[in-house]
Formats: structure tokens, sequence, C-alpha cells
């Protein structure tokens, strides 16, 4: 199981602000059939919320390749999905798709690595951390908790953003299997 948060601010990819429709590559048709290492490399793309992360060149090659494919290959289910799902006209979202494949594609052939976040906005922090607090109260381990913890919990509303920030992400890692 995987426990991330994806953000509203942009993916800023090697320091390019990227469209928001990058959020949304695993709409893709065929998506799960793509291998493992590419649907991670999708998800973790999206999910990068005050979190670093990063990439082999040529997996994110591989990947965007795989999702022009994909895309193109099956369109009308693609605006289907995003004439359900987003308030954009499909015209305008598959334009930004599509650019945002070139624009991370460009990018990644000039480097061996690529690394992407997206940055923290202004009171995000405490949308995620009353979650977090609702999720850790309500988890029976947590009537098992030290005082020292249950005090954490207690006390972290109160505290500056980075030390909220990095409660929600040790939260979502020791739910999560996987980095």
């Amino acid at each position: 199981m995987r426990v991330d948060i994806p953000g509203k601010g942009p993916i800023e990819f090697e320091g390019q602000k990227l469209s928001d429709v990058a959020k949304y590559f695993e709409i893709t048709p065929d998506f799960h059939s793509f291998p493992k290492d590419s649907k991670q490399w999708i998800l973790d793309l999206h999910y990068a919320w005050a979190k670093g992360r990063s990439a082999e060149s040529e997996l994110i090659l591989k990947t965007c390749q795989l999702l022009r494919i994909a895309s193109q290959k099956n369109v009308a289910a693609l605006t289907e999905k995003i004439e359900k799902g987003f308030k954009v006209p499909a015209a305008q979202f598959l334009d930004s798709w599509f650019q945002s494949l070139e624009t991370i594609g460009n990018i990644a052939a000039g480097r061996q690595v690529c690394y992407w976040i997206i940055r923290p906005e202004k009171g995000e922090a405490d949308i995620f951390l009353k979650t977090a607090i609702k999720i850790i109260t309500k988890n029976a381990h947590y009537q098992k908790a030290g005082r020292e913890f249950k005090r954490l919990v207690e006390t972290i509303p109160n505290a500056p953003e980075a030390e909220k920030i990095q409660f929600i992400l040790d939260f979502t890692n020791s739910y999560s299997d996987e980095e």
C-alpha cells in the first residue's frame, strides 16, 4: 500500500514548472499494463508533495514514450476520461498533456537523473495535518502509544510549518510499504 499526498502546487521538474495535467498521467489508457517501474515513476511524479523525488532519465524517457503511444493510440478513451473528470476542455488538456511530456523528455534527455517536487502551498500543511491526526487518533495502536508520542500529536498543530510537514511525511512513510 502507498500513502502519498498530491499537493495543489505545480510539479517543479528540474526547476521547470509543469502544467497541472502532468499530475494525471495515470489516467492514460493501458496504464495498468505498463511495466511496474513506469507506473511507479508516474505515481512518484504526481505524489511529490514536500518530498523531493528522483529517477534515472532512462526510465523517464521510456515512460514518456509509453505515455505518448498509449495516449495517441487510445485518444478517444483518454478524451472521454478528461471530459468526465476535468473542467478543462479536452483539446486544451491534451495540448498541455503532450507539452508536459515533451518538456519532461527534453529535460531528461540531457541528464542521467532528474529531480522534482511539489512545494507545499500556504495552508496545505494544516489541512493534511488535520487528516493525519484524525487517522492516527482513530488507529488502535494510538491507544497503546506512549505519552511522548501522544503529546507530540497534541502539540504538532502549533509547531512551525517545517515541523508539521516533516510530521506529515513521517506519517505517510509509516503507512506506506515503500518510499
